[in-house]
């Protein structure tokens, strides 16, 4: 059985008033997300930078077990921490 070459994923977000929105996407439940405080937004929210974060630090992980995975080598845990940092620039913009 061959693989697909092309995947596709797709989400929805629908706006909940002031800066702040409900993201879904198929077969995967709901999550709230906004823009961060430091943006005028809410606690308790992701934001579009943490989710950012998040797909990278996962995308980390995933490749790594896979590797493992391949390389017959068995793994007990694995905890990954990721920092992203967004900075305003003098004169950009």
């Amino acid at each position: 059985m061959t693989q697909a070459a092309s995947f596709f994923y797709e989400t929805e977000v629908e706006w909940q008033g002031e800066r702040m929105g409900s993201l879904t996407g198929s077969d995967l439940p709901s999550i709230g997300v906004g823009a961060p405080p430091e943006f005028n937004g809410h606690k308790g929210r992701w934001s579009p930078e943490q989710l950012l974060v998040a797909s990278v630090n996962s995308c980390y992980m995933l490749t790594l077990l896979a590797i493992a995975e391949n390389s017959k080598i068995p793994l007990v845990s694995l905890v990954s921490s990721a920092k992203g940092k967004l900075e305003r620039v003098e004169g950009a913009g």
